[in-house]
């Protein structure tokens, strides 16, 4: 692996998971001028290259497990995370080259991607596309935002992390999403912490790892995706966006709707729905329990 460098084991600060000192040129081409998102993999910045074309940079930065030299602006890895760093890094290249080598316009194009400061950089070329949480979402957004989410069920492909900063909108209107589901579902596996980044906008059985990824995940996650959107968005806006869909476009679109109305659906289920090793343990007594009681009355029988 490329020149990575171990740290000593240390608890990351506020101070380390901030990022780039701005303003920076990368690769002597890229100059950075603000970061505008942050999510399980890593940092996204607003850039301009050399001809002063806009592109947006994510930086392979997972915080769980690194911390950020505040002189070099190095990435130290901590050395129990080493070989997690690693193998993230080496999904996030192939799915870089996946996406060079297959046209998916539901997915941000990218161009390419580059390693500076101990880790990678990853170009997103479109000077004018922006993350939601950086525009006013209106009730046409969310018409296409869902239909995005539509058509990707219907090539069977369920988007189960849909955090504010990996849903993108380009100048004609139209939704799409970061992606990297490989790389983000990889690192919550190995650090499932759920009150890290991102953790609120999953589903149940990724917090349970029970791998059982469909349609209900994406029903869950858009739910919860929507939900964020209250603020900005009447509540029967979102609805009225959702009630034309039918089930099989989107899993259970009545679950969805219930959900939408009643919010405190969506929290109780979440809580109630953890995995905790907890709860293996309690069934674990449970069955021996009555493993011990059925032997007591055969032997009081015979």
């Amino acid at each position: 692996m490329q020149g990575i460098r171990q740290a000593p084991q240390k608890t990351s600060s506020a101070r380390e998971r901030r990022g780039l000192q701005l303003p920076q040129l990368l690769d002597h081409r890229y100059q950075l001028h603000h970061q505008i998102g942050q999510n399980r993999i890593g940092l996204l910045y607003a850039a301009t290259d050399e001809n002063g074309r806009g592109a947006v940079l994510l930086e392979y930065f997972p915080v769980d497990f690194c911390y950020r030299d505040p002189m070099t602006q190095d990435i130290f890895v901590y050395t129990a995370f080493q070989k997690v760093f690693n193998t993230g890094l080496s999904i996030l290249r192939h799915e870089v080259a996946d996406r060079q080598n297959n046209d998916l316009p539901e997915y941000l194009a990218i161009s390419g991607s580059f390693w500076q400061h101990q880790t990678e950089y990853v170009v997103i070329s479109n000077q004018d596309t922006m993350p939601l949480t950086e525009v006013s979402l209106d009730a046409r957004m969310l018409m296409n935002f869902i239909d995005l989410v539509c058509q990707l069920q219907e090539q069977d492909i369920y988007p189960f992390i849909l955090e504010p900063a990996t849903v993108w909108q380009h100048p004609d209107g139209q939704i799409a999403l970061l992606g990297f589901d490989r790389l983000q579902m990889a690192l919550l596996a190995a650090f499932p912490d759920y009150d890290r980044i991102g953790s609120q906008y999953l589903a149940p059985e990724l917090l349970g790892f029970s791998y059982a990824i469909g349609s209900w995940t994406t029903v869950y996650t858009l739910g919860i995706w929507l939900k964020t959107c209250r603020t900005e968005l009447p509540k029967n806006i979102i609805l009225r966006a959702i009630e034309p869909l039918p089930s099989n476009r989107i899993g259970d679109a009545a679950t969805l709707r219930t959900l939408l109305r009643e919010p405190h659906l969506l929290r109780s289920f979440k809580q109630h729905t953890k995995f905790r090793p907890s709860d293996w343990i309690r069934w674990l007594l449970l069955i021996m329990s009555f493993g011990i009681l059925a032997t007591i009355m055969i032997l009081i029988l015979l």
